[in-house]
């Protein structure tokens, strides 16, 4: 849980620090009072309950007995009280073991593989609160481990660290889980005199910081490969199953697409979506007819100068300058490429044709 948080919050209203603390099961159970609050006075400190945190163990919020009232230990007792009971009933789409989760988890998959998207929650999870409020979806995947088990175990506290907010997981398939966050987690902050445009950039640009950041804690702390898609904030009552999709197709696209990438964005696989619902024989009809004498000219060297070309919008003076290379370098460079294909992508015509092969050629997984 985010108690961190809790203890900030406190820290500020009462103006007094506190401290974690740690207390033996047994020793709670002989001092706590049931009918004085959820906290305990040992050596002159008063402990307040957080969470158990090894079987025999718990773990607690600490601070010197003299400086609060029977009745702030109370409030501050029933106040942490009520924050984990809020969490503590989404517990169960963490928990593999659960029920609920279980059903959860199986309702999802069977609606999406059979390619019921728009159904509605079943009845038993409209009640829940958190379904109607607006969240941040995310898809996180992550490569088979040998240690996927206890790793998994661990995914919710290390999330909970890197939002520093409360979020829901829900473990979709093994290693595969689905994060719903507060829109608060995304700096995308309104400004009276942007535009709709200017608004949508800043919240597209907010939502890839916080997918790569995911991902590079994940390959910190976890050391594993993984793929991480996000998309507009959404209200999961009404979408969950679409949006669900739609992130995995992203990653789906994006493996196939764009090689080597790990963070997806939906919105930037408008045309990797509509090439990928092209019939194969037409895609290989397509390379067939643009690249002529591709095996001459088409080397890594070619390969990587096309794709930055094409990544800085056909603008040869940075792309050379991205390339460390001399602009006259790069333009014999494609100079040889209209010599042997016979297209210039210094032409939008032609440049579209030729990246639109590229990204089939790497769809295909064609060697070149």
């Amino acid at each position: 849980m985010d108690w961190e948080q809790v203890k900030n919050e406190l820290e500020r209203l009462l103006d007094m620090r506190f401290a974690y603390g740690h207390i033996p099961l047994k020793e709670w159970k002989r001092l706590s009072d049931p009918t004085g609050g959820e906290f305990v006075t040992i050596d002159s400190t008063t402990h307040f309950y957080l969470q158990p945190e090894h079987d025999e163990t718990l773990q607690t919020l600490a601070i010197n007995e003299a400086l609060l009232t029977r009745t702030e230990k109370r409030l501050i007792a029933m106040a942490l009280t009520a924050h984990r009971s809020s969490r503590e009933k989404w517990q169960f789409f963490r928990r593999r073991d659960d029920g609920k989760f279980a059903e959860l988890r199986e309702w999802i998959n069977d609606h999406l593989e059979a390619g019921n998207i728009a159904a509605e929650l079943p009845e038993c999870y409209r009640s829940v609160s958190a379904f109607y409020a607006s969240k941040v979806p995310l898809l996180l995947v992550v490569g088979e481990s040998e240690q996927k088990h206890a790793k998994s175990e661990s995914l919710p506290a290390l999330l909970e660290s890197y939002f520093a907010a409360e979020v829901t997981i829900i473990p979709l398939k093994d290693m595969e889980w689905l994060i719903l966050g507060p829109p608060e987690i995304i700096d995308a902050s309104d400004e009276t005199d942007a535009n709709p445009g200017e608004e949508l950039l800043r919240l597209e640009e907010s939502l890839q910081e916080l997918a790569q950041g995911l991902y590079e804690m994940m390959i910190s702390e976890w050391g594993e490969d993984c793929h991480v898609a996000v998309s507009y904030p959404f209200v999961p009552a009404k979408k969950l199953l679409s949006v669900i999709a739609e992130l995995r197709e992203s990653i789906s696209l994006g493996k196939s697409f764009h090689l080597g990438a790990n963070v997806h964005l939906p919105w930037k696989l408008v045309l990797d979506r509509l090439l990928n619902a092209v019939p194969e024989r037409e895609k290989e009809r397509y390379i067939e007819r643009v690249w002529k004498n591709l095996d001459h000219v088409l080397d890594s060297e070619m390969l990587k100068t096309l794709e930055q070309f094409f990544e800085l919008n056909c603008n040869v003076s940075e792309t050379a300058k991205t390339l460390y290379i001399h602009r006259n370098t790069l333009l014999y460079r494609l100079d040889r490429l209209k010599q042997e294909i016979g297209m210039d992508v210094r032409i939008f015509s032609d440049a579209v044709l030729v990246k639109l092969a590229l990204m089939l050629i790497k769809a295909a997984k064609h060697t070149v």
